[in-house]
């Protein structure tokens, strides 16, 4: 079979060392296009004529910032094996290109599972094979076929759910606290969860329920907090950019940087695994971003966060003295003195793409 296609996907599931730990995410578009390798490869010293280009691409629409839709670079696959049912690439070692020149570039470490059905593609499964990471991608014979009514039924819920819990925080009735946070997390953590986190509108008061959810964790599971660090983070950066106050810029800042100081170690794999599939737009991301990594990032984000609120909560008595210290050390850094609020906050939305 001659592979030529591009799979629109409107639902993603996430695999670590063969477990589900997150998705599905509904309505999040991707696309994933094969292409014969008939000139070679951007990026890479290879010649045309041999094997496949796989590329992935994000559907939610052209950025207003980085004006950029590919989500994972084009990779150099040959077949590996092959059924009627399943067709497997895998990447091979090559040269690639990098801020710092050519250098060898293992890409046996990528590779793409085609499922076939009566000789029509159905899903595709991208394989990050040195990290046991598998991404699936669903065509919409998949997604969830659940009515309009019942979708507005499910947000009306969720609404219930972040209300209560926020005031219950207040209260500080912790028992009852992590009974709803359990019941708000049970509505995201099934088919068409990804849907609901999406289209929920307050995504503020999600993003400081998922902060919560992380403060007052009591299962311990990595998979999991790193889920609540990733969703917490898309929601309180999309409320970043959507800001209609100067009140709002604050409390934003201000889950953000709670979010960071929680659960840096818990966004880390996230963020580590977009700075290596994802586009490294040079326009974004600096050198020096890309050769510190994931934690160098995250410093910055506590840096822009802690600027912003750091005068206002120094004396500030409910402030722990070990959130404080962090405060005054991340709103002090001469590290990222030479950068403005919005080039850090444009790296901060491009990592909050899922």
């Amino acid at each position: 079979m001659k592979l030529n296609f591009i799979l629109n996907s409107p639902i993603q599931l996430r695999y670590e060392n063969g477990r589900h730990v997150s998705g599905p995410q509904g309505s999040a578009g991707r696309a994933v296009k094969v292409e014969p390798n008939i000139s070679g490869c951007e990026g890479y010293n290879i010649i045309g004529g041999e094997g496949y280009i796989v590329t992935i691409f994000n559907l939610d629409g052209n950025h207003p910032i980085f004006h950029n839709n590919v989500q994972v670079t084009p990779k150099p696959m040959k077949i590996v094996s092959q059924s009627k049912d399943k067709i497997v690439l895998r990447g091979y070692r090559v040269k690639a290109m990098t801020p710092i020149g050519w250098i060898d570039f293992n890409g046996s470490d990528y590779g793409l599972s085609i499922f076939l059905k009566e000789n029509e593609i159905i899903k595709c499964i991208f394989h990050l094979h040195d990290r046991n990471v598998d991404i699936e991608y669903l065509t919409d014979n998949f997604e969830d076929k659940t009515s309009q009514i019942d979708f507005k039924k499910k947000l009306n819920l969720i609404d219930n759910y972040v209300n209560e819990i926020i005031k219950l925080h207040k209260e500080e009735d912790i028992e009852e606290l992590q009974e709803q946070l359990h019941n708000l997390y049970s509505m995201f953590n099934k088919p068409g969860g990804g849907k609901l986190l999406t289209s929920y509108s307050h995504k503020d008061r999600l993003g400081e329920c998922f902060l919560y959810l992380l403060e007052y964790d009591w299962m311990f599971d990595d998979d999991i907090l790193e889920v609540y660090a990733e969703n917490g983070f898309y929601c309180i950066t999309l409320s970043l950019i959507d800001l209609k106050s100067e009140k709002q810029l604050f409390f934003n800042a201000y889950r953000l940087f709670l979010l960071l100081f929680l659960g840096s170690n818990h966004l880390f794999p996230k963020i580590k695994d977009l700075m290596e599939i994802a586009t490294i737009n040079t326009e974004i991301f600096s050198d020096e971003d890309i050769l510190k990594g994931p934690n160098y990032l995250i410093d910055q984000f506590k840096y822009f966060a802690a600027k912003i609120i750091w005068k206002i909560l120094l004396n500030d008595g409910r402030v722990s003295q070990e959130i404080r210290a962090d405060l005054i050390k991340s709103a002090n850094s001469s590290s990222f003195e030479h950068l403005n609020n919005k080039e850090i906050l444009r790296k901060a939305v491009f990592l909050r793409l899922k």
